[in-house]
């Protein structure tokens, strides 16, 4: 499956599946700009359903916890710098209402609101 989420009848604990996307960016002006060009690859693995607690309200989610692979090369200066790095994410989705939650590497994001 190359999808960035499973079909809803695949929801169940132990299902996983990975996605993956080229990028490009560019920083910077001129000769001291940089460019960054490499793969995302994302694994990810239903763990089963929890209750979370948001702003918005307490939910019973799935928890889909992933590996983010980055494989990148960083040109700057004349230069090509290979970067590869790793990190995870926890991702928490509430049936009818979608992603209520995710915490990833240093940061954690909430839904505030929703309305049925």
């Amino acid at each position: 499956m190359n999808s960035i989420l499973p079909a809803p009848g695949a929801w169940k604990s132990g299902y996983s599946w990975s996605y993956r996307f080229d990028f490009s960016s560019r920083s910077g002006a001129g000769a001291a700009g940089a460019e960054m060009t490499g793969i995302v690859t994302v694994d990810n693995r239903l763990t089963g359903v929890t209750r979370v607690s948001v702003p918005a309200g307490r939910f019973d989610a799935f928890e889909v916890r992933s590996q983010i692979h980055v494989d990148a090369t960083e040109h700057v200066m004349g230069q090509s710098v290979p970067v590869h790095t790793s990190a995870p994410s926890r991702a928490y989705y509430a049936s009818g209402v979608g992603l209520v939650r995710i915490d990833g590497k240093g940061s954690t994001t909430l839904l505030t609101g929703f309305t049925p």
